[in-house]
């Protein structure tokens, strides 16, 4: 993803909640298990479920690598 995805990504991330964050997590990973996208991102199986299911956000350099 470009800069300016990343930008509207982490925008979003502050606006909304953390269960809007997940949505936009599991939209982002299209057809990729939750598995792979966790691998993908460098992130456990567990921790990606936990960002999927609004438990908890994910770190910024997570996010810079979701937008890489």
């Amino acid at each position: 993803m470009s800069n300016k995805i990343y930008d509207i990504f982490w925008h979003i991330m502050k606006k909304y909640s953390y269960i809007d964050v997940g949505n936009r997590l599991k939209e982002l990973r299209k057809n990729l298990s939750q598995k792979e996208f966790s691998e993908n991102i460098g992130v456990s199986f567990r921790t990606y479920q936990r960002y999927e299911s609004g438990e908890t956000l994910p770190l910024e350099s997570v996010l810079k690598r979701v937008a890489a």
